[in-house]
Parts: C-alpha cells; structure tokens; sequence
C-alpha cells in the first residue's frame, strides 16, 4: 500500500530538464567501468547519475569530473524536482532493481547493466519471496521487470537467468561482455607474494541478526587462525562498532575490486565477486563459508549450478572453515575454474563499453558531442 502510494506521488511529480537524455541510476560504484564518463564525452551537460547512498565515494569523484550527481532516495524524489530527470530522460541505465521504473512511460527506454557479472542467488521470480508476496505486489514486480528493453550481458547462462526470473518476452540481449570486468582488466591485478592476506565478503541478508550471526561465525573462526590476516568487507549497512575484532581481523573501507592485489585468497558464500575474482586472479583461492546453507537454498534461494562445479571447498561451521583453509590446495579445482570461466566470460571484449556506447548513439539517433 505505501508503495504504491510512493509511486502514484512520483507520477504526479512535474516533467523538466527536457536537455537531459541519459540518466544512469546507481547503486554499485564502479559497476559502469567508465561508461559513464566516455558517455559525458558525447552527451556533454546531457547525463544525471542518480546515486543511492553507498556510492557517495564514486559519485563525489563523477561530480569533480563535471558530470551531475543526485542523492536517489525516496525523500529527495518526494520533496526535489530530481524524479523529473528520470520522468524525461528518453534513456535510462539501471544496475539493478528499482521500483521507481513503473513510472516510466512506454517510449522511454531503459538498459539493465547489472551490477554482477554471473548470479548465485536467485532473484526475481526465482526467489522464495517473490512468490509468497501478493498478486497485486506481484503485478508491480513484473510492470518493473517489463519496462526493462536491454540486458548487457557477459555469457548465455546470464541470459537464461534474467529470461527466467524476470519473465521477460520482449526485451533485447546485448551479447557485448562486461564493462565491470573490462575496467578490472585495466587494472593489471597481478598475484601477491603469499601473505596469507584473507578477503571475506558475506552476502547482504535482510535480517540483521542472521547477519550478524554468521560474521560472528565467522571471526570466531578467524581468531583461531592468527598465522592470516582476515579483511571484511561488508554492506555498508553493517556496523561492528560493538565488537571487538581480534588483532588478525580488520575492515576493509576501500571498493573491494582494490583488494584483489592485496590478498591471497576470497572467502563468500553466496557473492557473485567470485566471478569477477576468478577472471582477474591467475590463481583464484576460493572457499565458501556457508553456516546457513540449508536455510539460505530455500529462501531466497540458490541457482542449482552453484552445486555441480565449485571453484573452491564448500563448508558450514568454524571448525570445517579451520581446516579447509589450513590444508587448501586450488589443484583439484582448477578444472572448476576454467570451465566456470569459459561459461561465464562467454563473450567478454575489452570493447564492451564502446559497444554500448554505440548502443545508446543509435537509441538517440546520434551524438552531441563537446
């Protein structure tokens, strides 16, 4: 119902800023690759970045750069004349799920960039939730998933997912590789010198104290092993201000893509960083440190592919996570990795971005450049 009342308040919100014709909304810094700033190249003064909250960092550095930058969040949309950009844009890039889309008229068009480059858990209509919501929620979910008309994706099997949990008939598949792992390729990561460095990025749960209590899991098991130096990177959402990390444990602030210079091995549960980490990584040390596994695989659920190829040791508790990493070895996984990759990375091109960016030229008919 408040949803709902949200959007009816936006659709009645005034049309603008008729000059702007790209707005890109963000809730993953970095994401884009640069796309944004070679698009300000052409459409110079004609692009708005909608950030949420967590890209502050990112959007700051796009704003010193000349390009527009607006905090997207429902109180700015409710009482600011920001909801207009996003109203008159003729095209709009998403890295993500927005229910803000509904609003949008049919000529408007809008380009999935998502902000993973493969997917373990399942979103959408494949999610648990989803389908135990109402219909008339669900009528709402499917109207976004419908205004969606472009996917970029990076491989076949990315493609099947969005078809499946997004039911979509009418949109279009734009085969042109990753702009995230092509800004990751310019990085030139090269492998560190085996200083038993640690990056552990839990997925995001939306209940706190399942949160909570599988981090907790997991620095118990990370004071036990203080020959490693564990770095967390968490949802910026989390706080540990109450706890006392133990000297071989430390967070993380900077973007996670900078850690993979720095660390030896990646340990997730459900994250999709393990595609990009594999891709960039010679020798991608994975373990998934899954304690609620069973819950977690009924809602919101795991793609089934998660089980047949792992890329490193799957385990539940402390002690297994203690072992498996004190007697790692990627040998028997390197067959995983290799096939996870090629399935994956499909159609990865280091002319990812510059395919889109003729996308969007023929979209609008043209450049206006500088």
């Amino acid at each position: 119902m408040l949803k709902q009342l949200y959007l009816t308040v936006l659709r009645r919100r005034p049309y603008k800023h008729k000059k702007v014709k790209i707005v890109y909304i963000m809730s993953f810094p970095r994401n884009d690759g640069h796309l944004i700033e070679q698009l300000e190249q052409h459409y110079h003064g004609m692009i708005i970045v909608l950030y949420t909250k967590n890209c502050q960092s990112y959007a700051a550095s796009l704003n010193q750069k000349g390009i527009k930058t607006i905090l997207f969040d429902k109180k700015t949309l409710l009482i600011t004349t920001a909801i207009s950009y996003l109203k008159s844009a003729p095209l709009i890039f998403v890295d993500n799920y927005f229910p803000e889309l509904a609003i949008l008229k049919n000529e408007q068009v809008v380009i999935q960039l998502w902000h993973a480059n493969g997917a373990l858990k399942q979103f959408g209509w494949g999610a648990y939730h989803t389908n135990q919501r109402s219909r008339k929620d669900q009528i709402r979910f499917q109207k976004v998933y419908d205004k969606m008309n472009y996917f970029v994706v990076n491989s076949l099997k990315m493609e099947a997912i969005f078809r499946n949990n997004y039911r979509l008939e009418n949109a279009q598949f734009c085969h042109f590789g990753s702009p995230r792992l092509a800004y990751l390729e310019k990085l030139e990561i090269g492998e560190t010198n085996q200083n038993n460095k640690i990056l552990y990025a839990p997925t995001y749960r939306e209940e706190l104290n399942e949160m909570m209590l599988v981090i907790n899991q997991a620095i118990k098991a990370f004071s036990a092993m203080p020959k490693f130096h564990f770095y967390m990177k968490l949802h910026p959402s989390i706080q540990l201000d109450a706890i006392e990390l133990p000297r071989n444990v430390s967070i993380w602030e900077k973007h996670i893509f900078e850690s993979f210079s720095e660390i030896d091995y990646l340990i997730t549960d459900y994250s999709s960083v393990v595609f990009e980490y594999m891709h960039v990584k010679e020798q991608p040390n994975i373990l998934f440190f899954c304690p609620d596994l069973e819950k977690y695989a009924l809602n919101p659920g795991i793609e089934p592919d998660f089980f047949e190829y792992l890329p490193g040791p799957l385990v539940e508790n402390e002690k297994q996570l203690i072992v498996a990493l004190s007697n790692f070895s990627i040998n028997s996984y390197k067959d995983n990795i290799a096939r996870i990759n090629e399935e994956w990375n499909q159609y990865q091109s280091k002319e990812s971005i510059n395919k889109i960016v003729e996308l969007v030229e023929r979209i609008l008919g043209g450049f206006c450049e500088k």
